[in-house]
Order: structure tokens, then C-alpha cells, then sequence
């Protein structure tokens, strides 16, 4: 069924030349990202939250030290 009843001779006309109904090509987005700069923008967020990360985990070993120096 088309999906522009009515429209019959227009279709075909469109068919005929190539165009696909419904598998038209969206016009491109200017402002959407590359796959390279989603990556770099994936990998700077993995990495911010590595060291955010690395840093609790330090801050949590010297507490622990400071609370064993304390009790000897």
C-alpha cells in the first residue's frame, strides 16, 4: 500500500527515476559529531572519571593509614 493514497502516478514517477518511498536520505545535521570526536569526547570522560576515581581511592588509603598510625 502507498503511503500517499491517490498519489499513484507520482510514485511511480518517483520510482522511476530511483527515488525509494520512506528511504530517503535525512538531511545531514551540521552540528552532529563525528564518530572520531564521539570517541575522543567518550575517552576524555573515561578518563576524567579514572582519575576522579584513582584520587578517592588514594584519599581512602591515607585515611586508613593515618587511622592505623594512630592507633599504634
Amino acid at each position: 500500500m502507498d503511503p500517499l493514497p491517490g498519489r499513484a502516478g507520482v510514485l511511480d514517477a518517483l520510482r522511476a527515476v530511483g527515488y525509494r518511498i520512506g528511504m530517503a536520505e535525512k538531511p545531514s545535521d551540521p552540528t552532529r559529531k563525528t564518530p572520531k570526536e564521539r570517541e575522543n569526547e567518550r575517552d576524555a570522560r573515561l578518563k576524567k572519571a579514572l582519575r576522579a576515581n584513582l584520587a578517592r581511592r588514594k584519599a581512602q588509603a591515607r585515611a586508613r593509614k593515618g587511622r592505623q598510625d594512630e592507633q599504634d
